[in-house]
């Protein structure tokens, strides 16, 4: 399981995970910095990591389209959560079984 760590960077914060790996086999961390306190670098990362976790991948417009949320979900957390395989597997049942919703 991963873990958030938090290391002080001149005068400010930042939390640090690992976020699986890419297609390449090198490790995927996410940092962010700027927070004033330990605490709060702590806890946006532990809000980060979550996020993460359930597949949250930064979309916030409320009228993405099925294709949109698709496309970014397969490229931002299939893509380095699984292997090769079952990447190109999901890639074929969304393009036979859903991409025909769209493609109407």
């Amino acid at each position: 399981m991963a873990q958030v760590r938090t290391r002080k960077r001149g005068k400010t914060f930042s939390y640090i995970f690992e976020a699986g790996k890419k297609s390449d086999g090198r490790r995927n961390v996410v940092e962010k910095g700027g927070f004033a306190t330990k605490t709060q670098a702590y806890k946006a990362g532990i809000a980060a990591y979550n996020d993460y976790l359930h597949g949250n991948i930064g979309i916030t417009s409320e009228k993405i389209t099925l294709k949109d949320f698709m496309t970014a979900w397969l490229d931002n957390v299939v893509s380095i959560n699984v292997k090769e395989g079952t990447l190109r597997t999901y890639c074929s049942n969304v393009t036979k079984h859903i991409a025909r919703i769209w493609l109407t």
